[in-house]
């Protein structure tokens, strides 16, 4: 008696007095890990308003059905394939995090296009720095205008829809140099001619702004656009386009610009 006693009190001590073994180390992601919560749709924690958001609002009324279908001479063809981004887990978000170029150094600019400083491209967002971009309005041979939808990993306004293509000018670059290269880019396409500049105008809200040169070209070439900025597209005649203005939700800045270039053109300036 006094030995089973004796040994149980050896049992509860030892129980009470050894070091806690140290906690394995957890492996899988959590419900909080960015590229699971990017996956969801949901905003990175930390994130800047104005950044990712996951897909958009999709249009309703006659929308692309989620991109599935594109516009040829205002009839939608359904055979279109939709785009889709295959890579998965890490990698996925590794290439969303490559694909945002946040690390890209901008010129800020003051209230008079003037330079003042350089500043990364997220930090410029963030902190609402005066930036530059460029914006092309691209035509085709039959005149239709080319529109695109923007991808869900875009720093600003992701999913939604433009009228123009473009993009941030870089430090240094020039306002007609970087319409050019931009409008390659996203076209993907070789030999274009230099973008005709239109108007300049300066983009300003609470949350962004930017000093904005506008600028028309003519493509004749096939285009193959960029995936990596563009999840849909479609050329579409100046009257499909405005009959979509109240229905899809499109970029606040093209929007603006757009609607001066209709009202400049009424005035005869462009």
């Amino acid at each position: 008696g006094g030995g089973w006693w004796a040994g149980g009190a050896c049992f509860w001590f030892y129980t009470r007095t050894r070091p806690n073994p140290p906690a394995p180390e957890v492996r899988h992601r959590t419900r909080h890990h960015p590229a699971r919560r990017r996956r969801n749709g949901q905003t990175p924690r930390g994130a800047a308003d104005g950044y990712v958001r996951g897909a958009a609002k999709r249009a309703t009324a006659n929308n692309t059905r989620d991109g599935t279908d594109s516009y040829v001479g205002g009839t939608a063809n359904r055979s279109a394939p939709r785009r889709s981004r295959r890579v998965r887990g890490e990698n996925a978000y590794m290439a969303d995090e490559e694909a945002l170029n946040v690390d890209e150094v901008l010129d800020v600019v003051d209230e008079n296009d003037q330079v003042v400083g350089q500043a990364p491209r997220g930090e410029s967002y963030a902190r609402r720095m005066r930036t530059r971009c460029s914006f092309v309005l691209v035509r085709d041979a039959e005149d239709r205008i080319f529109v695109h939808r923007r991808t869900p990993n875009k720093l600003v306004f992701p999913a939604h829809y433009d009228m123009f293509v473009g993009g941030v000018v870089g430090a240094g670059e020039s306002y007609d140099r970087a319409a050019l290269r931009e409008a390659e880019e996203e076209l993907g396409v070789r030999g274009l001619a230099q973008p005709e500049p239109l108007f300049k105008f300066l983009y300003e809200t609470a949350e962004h702004t930017w000093w904005s040169a506008v600028y028309q070209v003519r493509c004749t070439l096939p285009v193959v656009p960029q995936e990596a900025e563009i999840d849909w597209y479609a050329f579409l005649t100046e009257e499909e386009l405005i009959a979509r203005l109240d229905v899809w939700p499109w970029t606040p800045d093209g929007m603006a610009a757009y609607r001066q270039l209709l009202a400049r053109r009424e005035r005869g300036e462009c």
